[in-house]
């Protein structure tokens, strides 16, 4: 049997195709596509000229040209530039919008990642991409690090758009680099380079005092903003997990009330650039799918929820819309200053709760199932904190066996 390109090849030697008919035919395609890219208008002018405008960075440059084809000439031309060496920020939009495209990632990963490169590239996000060399980009990088005072999680965040543009730009072959073998792996980078932000622990998480009269507050002054918080606290939920609960997520059987979580919310910009809230048919990762275990003591949360509705979303408010996250930060606002704690976001109660579960010894596995994390470690290193207040630390510290008996050189160090 002959194949395709045999085929095509006898077509044309016998000339039954006219190679440079056919040429010519993908040219007019081509010039075709060119000039659907080029969204300004094109008119005459009073003089017989004809007239364009072309994007050049920030402003517009017009075109005057004596005929219709020496226009589109100029605009094609201008085109296969663009194309074939885009801007540095042209490049990322490519590598963004086309995960977007493909769903590899969700309209708030994308915001922020819009939001991650004006930070890190806005001053050279006009260059072209093929005047960039690996060498340059080590230095560059290296500079913004110290020019931004950077943390280690916000360089990883600079590195993730890095990678993902300028494996793209590789792939386009606008640049001749390897991104991650030539650029990322030869930078000289020490964990002095970056700045250490740390938090008290007050900061971090609610004290053993707070934490039960925060409980005591919700419960007392229970509305669907505060019932969504109180949930935070005592399942360790996340905020976009929690405004997102439907009545089918709660479950109630042999004296067990428990939730599932399958969705969360994400944040996002719409069409008229506002930002505007959704919801997620996944959590925030593969672990973050699962069944939580509320408190027995709490068991009376389930007939709150559901002794007057049984379908729809739970946290619904006064205009009949969902409850968003953004609205649970500024309740918690508002209850930590009546209380007088010290400002903490819906998320440091679940931290809080991380806490209460690691201090008391509980599985690892359980303690990764309720908080929705792959493994114990991250629960360890962003979660575990001290949530004892100065006077209960300095009992235990002082219960210590080894100071013991000590108590006597108070009488030496006063005589």
């Amino acid at each position: 049997m002959i194949g395709d390109n045999e085929l095509l090849k006898y077509v044309i030697q016998n000339g039954m195709i006219d190679p440079v008919q056919v040429q010519l035919e993908i040219e007019k395609l081509q010039r075709k596509e060119f000039l659907k890219k080029h969204k300004n208008a094109i008119w005459q002018g009073a003089d017989g000229r004809w007239i364009t405008y072309l994007d050049c960075g920030k402003g517009r440059r017009m075109i005057r040209k004596r005929t219709l084809e020496e226009i589109e000439d100029e605009i094609i031309s201008y085109w296969q530039n663009k194309m074939s060496n885009p801007t540095i920020k042209e490049a990322f939009d490519e590598y963004n919008d086309g995960r977007l495209e493909l769903n590899q990632i969700s309209a708030a990963s994308h915001m922020r990642y819009k939001q991650d490169f004006v930070r890190y590239y806005g001053l050279i996000q006009d260059r072209r991409v093929r005047s960039i060399t690996a060498e340059e980009l080590c230095d560059y990088i290296e500079k913004r690090i110290s020019e931004l005072e950077l943390t280690s999680r916000a360089f990883a965040n600079f590195k993730t758009i890095t990678k993902g543009m300028f494996k793209r730009a590789y792939r386009r072959k606008y640049v001749d680099f390897r991104i991650e073998e030539e650029v990322l792996q030869v930078i000289d980078l020490s964990d002095r380079q970056f700045k250490k932000v740390r938090k008290e622990d007050y900061q971090e998480v609610f004290t053993e005092e707070e934490y039960r009269k925060y409980i005591n507050y919700l419960c007392e002054n229970l509305d669907r903003w505060n019932a969504a918080l109180l949930l935070i606290l005592i399942t360790g939920m996340r905020g976009g997990e929690v405004v997102t609960l439907s009545y089918e997520d709660l479950h109630f059987e042999n004296d067990v009330f428990s939730v599932n979580v399958n969705h969360t919310e994400t944040r996002y910009k719409d069409e008229n650039g506002r930002y505007a809230y959704g919801v997620k048919e996944t959590p925030k990762t593969d672990a973050g799918i699962r069944r939580v275990i509320v408190p027995k003591q709490f068991n009376w949360l389930y007939d709150w929820f559901t002794h007057c509705k049984k379908e729809g979303y739970i946290f619904i408010g006064i205009h009949d819309t969902r409850i968003t996250t953004n609205s649970l930060r500024r309740r918690q606002e508002v209850n930590c200053k009546r209380l007088g704690f010290y400002q903490k976001s819906p998320h440091k109660g679940r931290k809080t709760y991380g806490s209460i579960l690691l201090d008391n010894n509980l599985d690892n596995n359980m303690i990764m199932q309720q908080m929705g994390h792959t493994d114990i470690s991250t629960t360890e290193r962003f979660y575990h904190r001290n949530i004892k207040n100065q006077e209960k630390k300095a009992e235990l510290i002082s219960n210590i066996s080894s100071f013991e008996g000590f108590e006597l050189l108070q009488n030496v160090t006063h005589a």
